[in-house]
């Protein structure tokens, strides 16, 4: 009987741990990240995402998804920042300060500093 019940807190314990870890994890923030892009979707069961990274208080990726017609648009670059904003790759005609603000959160997702 004590066996089991040693057994038994023992399994509990390193659950309890391993969850905290899994959900502490990249894994977690991606999940976030994903759910708030995914909501930004015509057809949010359409989302497909690739190239999945975490930075220094941000997370980046590439998100493609239906349009009206059914049709998916390509995949696109966006962020999710600390405070749970997104943003997608700015347009070509975007403004400039935009652009650049948009390409340091990017870079700072890949982990490159811009003074290097």
């Amino acid at each position: 009987m004590k066996t089991w019940v040693i057994v038994a807190v023992t399994a509990i314990v390193g659950g309890v741990a391993l969850l905290g870890a899994w959900k502490g994890g990249d894994w977690w923030e991606i999940r976030q990240a994903k759910k708030i892009a995914t909501e930004q979707l015509i057809d949010p069961s359409s989302a497909q995402f690739r190239n999945m990274l975490v930075g220094d208080g941000v997370v980046c990726g590439e998100v493609n998804g239906k349009n009206r017609f059914g049709a998916y648009v390509g995949f696109k670059p966006f962020l999710v920042s600390q405070g749970q904003h997104l943003r997608f790759a700015p347009d070509e005609d975007a403004h400039p300060f935009d652009k650049a603000s948009w390409l340091g959160g990017f870079l700072n997702c890949r982990g490159i500093r811009r003074d290097q």
